[in-house]
């Protein structure tokens, strides 16, 4: 299908919807499926996985055109607790030994701070809201993450991908349920700098770190059985488009900013489309 959309020689330069709905059911082997609602995080990963291990073949040497488009890269610093820290009361006094290591990434993954658990004081529980950039300062390089056993991680950028995927984590399963965080994630549509989450060394190798959305995954209700809506901006007309199922409608940026976001797709500025990787007459075809 991706070979025939691109396809120089087609009269028209689309494929049916049902299509594509088939092709993922087939070649997922039934994980996705149809009359069943899916997660898009999963789709998401296993899609652009499928894609690069069927178009690894065409770009040996400089990788698939895949990881050439989303592939980024961070630095991971693990603290590892040195002995036994149950008895130390006082963090200040815990000594840590220190991993670095580089990890590749597709996607970024965003937790949102858990809602209240209590009414404000106008006796009511209103939606949360937490900008953007809180959730990115998870990247920032200093700001640590607890993990099992007292192990820290902190995490910052040393690569910056042309389209940048942006997941925030909105559920969360507990022993009875998957509950969904309706927390509203505030973003910019346009200008989303990142130059405050790449490490200092590697700014050099980052000129540009600036980000457009071009498209939006949100959901609304409750988990499993709420609605998604993906979110597309056009850039020939510079017009966002609402989409559900099979059903379209324009809509505006103000709006696309307010959504239970779930899914964010971002483009690299002043990026041209003219140093993807070449490997002779098969990339061309």
């Amino acid at each position: 299908l991706i070979c025939k959309i691109w396809n120089p020689r087609n009269f028209k330069d689309h494929v049916s919807p049902h299509d594509v709905l088939q092709a993922i059911v087939s070649k997922s082997q039934k994980k996705f499926q149809i009359e069943k609602q899916g997660d898009p995080h999963q789709l998401v990963a296993w899609l652009l996985n499928m894609l690069h291990s069927e178009s690894a073949e065409f770009f040996t040497k400089k990788g698939s055109i895949i990881h050439h488009c989303f592939q980024g890269e961070t630095e991971m610093t693990t603290l590892t607790p040195r002995g036994n820290i149950e008895n130390i009361t006082n963090p200040n006094q815990i000594r840590y030994t220190e991993e670095t290591k580089k990890v590749k990434f597709l996607f970024l993954t965003l937790d949102i701070p858990p809602p209240p658990l209590f009414s404000d004081a106008m006796e009511k529980n209103m939606i949360p809201q937490v900008p953007l950039f809180n959730l990115l300062k998870k990247f920032d390089g200093e700001t640590a993450q607890d993990s099992l056993r007292g192990v820290r991680k902190k995490y910052s950028i040393t690569k910056l991908p042309r389209y940048l995927i942006l997941i925030l984590n909105r559920y969360q399963k507990n022993n009875f349920f998957v509950e969904k965080n309706p927390t509203i994630v505030h973003f910019p549509v346009k200008n989303l700098d990142m130059k405050d989450y790449i490490k200092p060394e590697a700014l050099k190798n980052n000129p540009i770190t600036k980000y457009d959305l071009l498209a939006n995954i949100c959901h609304e209700g409750k988990y499993g059985s709420g609605i998604y809506k993906i979110h597309v901006h056009h850039k020939a007309a510079d017009q966002w488009y609402e989409i559900q199922d099979l059903m379209l409608s324009t809509t505006m940026p103000q709006l696309v900013a307010q959504s239970e976001s779930y899914i964010q797709l971002f483009e690299l500025q002043s990026e041209s489309s003219g140093d993807l990787p070449q490997t002779g007459e098969e990339t061309k075809q």
